[in-house]
C-alpha cells in the first residue's frame, strides 16, 4: 500500500499541489499530502510492531504506542480531504 502511494498518488498530487491556483483547492491538495505522510508514518510503526512481534525482537507493544499519535492527524487529514472544496471556500 505504502509504495502504490508513493509511486501512484504522491508524485501526481504533489504536481497538482504545485499548478493549483484556486485557494480551497491548494488547501485540500495540502490535506492529501498531508494525510499521505502521516498514513505512511503510521503504517510504518503497524508494520514494524507486527515484525517486532513475529521475530520477538524487543517491546512490540511500546514500538506500536509511539506511532499511535499519528493516527489522530492522518483521520482529520482524512476528514478534511473528504469535504468538498465549495465548502472550504466558504471558510477560507
Amino acid at each position: 500500500m505504502l509504495a502504490f502511494i508513493g509511486f501512484g498518488f504522491l508524485w501526481s498530487t504533489l504536481s497538482m499541489w504545485r499548478n493549483e491556483q484556486v485557494a480551497a483547492m491548494r488547501f485540500k491538495q495540502t490535506c492529501i499530502l498531508l494525510f499521505f505522510g502521516s498514513f505512511a508514518i503510521t503504517t510504518l510503526g503497524s508494520i514494524s510492531a507486527a515484525v517486532m512481534t513475529i521475530f520477538r525482537i524487543g517491546d512490540a507493544a511500546y514500538a506500536a504506542q509511539v506511532f499511535q499519535p499519528f493516527v489522530y492527524p492522518t483521520v482529520l487529514f482524512f476528514m478534511l480531504m473528504l469535504f468538498p472544496h465549495r465548502w472550504i471556500a466558504l471558510l477560507i
